[in-house]
């Protein structure tokens, strides 16, 4: 199996049949300077709130960077979000309003596959915990370093001149940070458009805050998490190894922007860094977020193998040569967000049908609560907690099945 997936790399290093240009060839176009650049702008904007009245300049501003790329098929997507539901996290104070939100989407169409579509994404609006909505939030990492991403590949796809086979699909989302809490965030809006179309969407990938890294680039990793559609991780992982030099892991969280494409069946993966956490990400929904903490290295690299895998999967899922995914492997996973109020998501895997007890423990080791004990089947779940009647703390919380069991710590913060 795995001498399939190095002869799939290696045709990946093959000229593009249109014009010559390689994967390669556009990856090395990938630019540490423009890349900080791009963050650096929407840094300055001060706060990226989804209800700023700046929200629309910001749109026009990602629409003009497509367009100085080349790009002719650049779309402003309106579309209107309900914030009933919503409260604010410290305050609680309610907002209840209807706001128009603006997705910018730039088309490349394919030369040979048009009608197959491959997108790549990230959202534009930033958020601070403070009980002010419009106080500073530069959100540098959160979510400028998707948007660069975002950016970056499509300039540097239109600089070396590579006409991809399928249509590759570039997105800046609009209001990502009301998450759960919104009627439709940019993305579940597109997704919902596009599979009211019909539209044959292969890949969908997600870029959620890149650029946060304390590691030795050599110990450096960031998390590729495939949605419950997606079956190709392992070409995916493969890619990423040839095109970036740093370390990849096939999990993690799978869901903000990527939900609404789940939800419509469509496939996915997600990157995100592998640091992380309240005890490295300080800076997180903080007005500290700025480009200064950026890894600007470690960014670079992983632009590059989003990169590459936005061009090189389409070989593969086009492919006979495609393999299965491995065997599920019994794990549990980091739940998602932590820290965490009031409540998380917890996602365990299940490799044989047995009894699974999923346990939530204080720091003292007290049990708090049973999230699952019952027979499961073979597959992915997620299991959602609400600690609204906890204090905040560190919590654990563990996997035991059979002679089988996994712990992992989370914090709550309220």
């Amino acid at each position: 199996m795995r001498h399939i997936y190095l002869l799939i790399i290696t045709l990946f290093l093959s000229v593009n049949a249109q014009n010559n240009v390689t994967v390669h060839d556009v990856v090395h176009e990938v630019k540490t300077t423009s890349i900080m650049k791009t963050i650096r702008h929407l840094e300055s904007y001060g706060t990226r709130f989804l209800m700023a009245p700046n929200r629309f300049e910001i749109a026009n501003w990602i629409k003009g960077e497509f367009e100085s790329f080349g790009f002719v098929d650049v779309k402003l997507d309106t579309f209107e979000i309900s914030t009933q539901r919503w409260s604010h996290p410290i305050t609680g104070r309610r907002i209840d309003t209807t706001i128009t939100q603006v997705n910018v989407v730039a088309t490349l169409p394919g030369s040979e596959n048009p009608e197959d579509i491959y997108i790549i994404g990230g959202h534009y609006d930033s958020y601070t915990d403070n009980d002010d909505l419009f106080y500073v939030a530069p959100g540098a990492d959160d979510d400028a370093s998707g948007i660069a991403c975002v950016l970056e590949a499509a300039s540097t796809i239109m600089q070396a001149g590579y006409q991809p086979k399928s249509t590759m699909v570039f997105i800046a989302f609009a209001a990502e940070e009301l998450g759960y809490f919104a009627d439709l965030m940019g993305s579940k809006h597109y997704a919902y458009e596009a599979a009211a179309r019909g539209d044959n969407i292969k890949l969908v990938i997600n870029n959620d805050m890149i650029g946060f890294n304390r590691k030795p680039i050599d110990q450096a990793f960031v998390f590729v998490a495939p949605t419950e559609h997606f079956t190709g991780i392992n070409n995916v992982l493969n890619i990423c190894e040839t095109y970036g030099s740093i370390n990849y892991v096939g999990e993690g969280y799978s869901g903000g922007d990527l939900i609404g494409f789940t939800e419509m069946g469509f496939p996915g993966i997600y990157f995100e860094e592998g640091d992380f956490s309240i005890q490295q990400h300080t800076n997180y929904h903080k007005n500290t977020d700025v480009s200064a903490n950026i890894d600007s290295v470690f960014i670079t690299e992983v632009i590059k193998a989003a990169t590459a895998v936005l061009l090189s999967m389409e070989d593969v899922i086009t492919s006979t040569a495609e393999t299965a995914e491995l065997p599920i492997k019994l794990r549990l996973l980091q739940n998602y967000p932590n820290p965490f109020n009031p409540g998380t998501s917890i996602e365990y895997q299940v490799s044989s049908t047995e009894n699974i007890i999923i346990k939530v423990y204080d720091l003292l080791g007290r049990e708090t609560k049973t999230l699952v004990n019952e027979i499961k089947n073979p597959g992915k779940y997620k299991v959602y907690f609400n600690a609204n009647e906890l204090a905040s703390g560190v919590y654990f919380y563990s996997l035991i099945a059979g002679n089988y069991a996994e712990t992992k710590k989370m914090i709550l913060l309220k």
